[in-house]
Order: C-alpha cells, then sequence, then structure tokens
C-alpha cells in the first residue's frame, strides 16, 4: 500500500469512527444501546446441507464444484469444505432475512473473504453495524487487513439470492446476476467514468476505498438461465 493510499485508509477509519459516535435519533426506535448504535437481529441458521448447496449456486459449477465453502454457525463462520482451485463460496446474510450466494476468486478469498468474515464474527458478538464497520476499517488502515493486489472477482449470480438494500433496507429480493470487480481505491473520476455514463449494467460501490468495486451485470444465471432484462 503506497503512503497516498494508507493516508485514505486511516482518513476512512477516522471517519467511521466519528460517524459511529454520533446520536443516533432512530436507536430507541431500532433496539439501540445507550451509545445510539443500533444491534441488528441475528439471522436464522440454515441447515448445513441447504446452506452449503446454496453457497455453491452463486457461481457457475465448473468454478464452484471445487471451491472451499463456509458456513454460519452461532459466533461466525465456520469453513466446512476445503477447494482446489482458490475459489471460496459462502451465503452472505448482512440482514436478518437476506441470503445472498457469493463466490470469490483467488485474489479475493485471501482478501475480501477475510473482512467479511470478519464483521459477521462482530455481529455475531453483539457489535452493533456501525462498530462493526469501524473496527473493519480500522483494520485495513492498520493493515491487519489487506486489500486485493490486483483486481479480484465476487460472483452473485445466484438465481435464489434474496437481496436487501442494507442492513436495516428494504427487501430487494432477487436483483441481477452480477460481479463484482475490486480495484482498491478506485473512484469514478480515475476510470474515466464522468456523470451519466453508467447505467444499470455498470456501476462503482465504495469508490475510494479499500474495497472500492465495480459491479457489473450479466445476463444469465448461474444455472444458465437467462436473466430478465
Amino acid at each position: 500500500m503506497s503512503a497516498g493510499q494508507r493516508g485514505a485508509a486511516v482518513a476512512l477509519a477516522v471517519a467511521l469512527v466519528v460517524a459511529a459516535s454520533l446520536p443516533n435519533r432512530s436507536g430507541a426506535q431500532e433496539g439501540g444501546d445507550s451509545t445510539g448504535a443500533s444491534v441488528i437481529a441475528l439471522p436464522p441458521l440454515l441447515p448445513e446441507a441447504d446452506e452449503i448447496a446454496l453457497a455453491l449456486t452463486a457461481a457457475p459449477a465448473e468454478l464452484s464444484a471445487s471451491s472451499a465453502v463456509w458456513v454460519l454457525r452461532r459466533g461466525g463462520y465456520v469453513r466446512v469444505r476445503e477447494g482446489t482451485n482458490g475459489f471460496t463460496c459462502y451465503v452472505g446474510r448482512d440482514h436478518p432475512e437476506s441470503l445472498y450466494p457469493i463466490c470469490f476468486d483467488a485474489e479475493a478469498s485471501q482478501t475480501i473473504l477475510r473482512a467479511a468474515l470478519r464483521e459477521r464474527e462482530l455481529l455475531e458478538r453483539g457489535k452493533s453495524a456501525e462498530e462493526a464497520e469501524t473496527e473493519v476499517a480500522l483494520a485495513y488502515a492498520s493493515g491487519a487487513l489487506r486489500p486485493p493486489a490486483r483486481p479480484a472477482v465476487a460472483y452473485m449470480m445466484s438465481p435464489r439470492q434474496v437481496i436487501y438494500s442494507s442492513a436495516r433496507g428494504r427487501r430487494v429480493g432477487r436483483w441481477h446476476p452480477h460481479l463484482m470487480l475490486y480495484m482498491p481505491y478506485a473512484t469514478r473520476g480515475q476510470l474515466g467514468l464522468v456523470d451519466g455514463m453508467l447505467g444499470r449494467q455498470l456501476s462503482i460501490d465504495d469508490e475510494g476505498s479499500p474495497t472500492a468495486h465495480m459491479v457489473i451485470v450479466l445476463s444469465a444465471w448461474s444455472t444458465g438461465e437467462a436473466a430478465a432484462p
């Protein structure tokens, strides 16, 4: 990580710490604690065989069949299957009712996945969403977590995905099959993407952060079924 990138990560972490310390006016309605930060209800656990099968739908079988698999248990995710191709699949649960199968390529498995596992562990320990996000940001800033060293890919191509807009947001349900191409600290300006250029098929999320990524909408699900236009 360059000095500029390290500075950006520290600035992001500080901003998140400040944001997490601000009073949450809706905390009382959402079960917030005395600090105003709200704790999200833990998602129900799935039967292990069902969760493994669901996780593997995130990517085409040519990739997921040889991947490692993690499943959620109380306390955090546990690896229940070793892989042979460097890929890792699991079912993301960022909302109590969400189910979003996702597979990471080898680089994302060593970087983005570790941050996701850490955040889930913190939530399982009773941390609020704000506290968990802050701790992960600080881990990036300190070097305990590292961003991808090269572009890394996450596959979200499962026709069984149940997505929510955020940890407390609205149900989106089955959205579109898509890839997430991680490019740490990338911004629209760096990529020459001016306002109005990006449409539904392409977007940039978390720009300027260690987890900045391009979302690329695909035309088919992992099963080969054509996606709705």
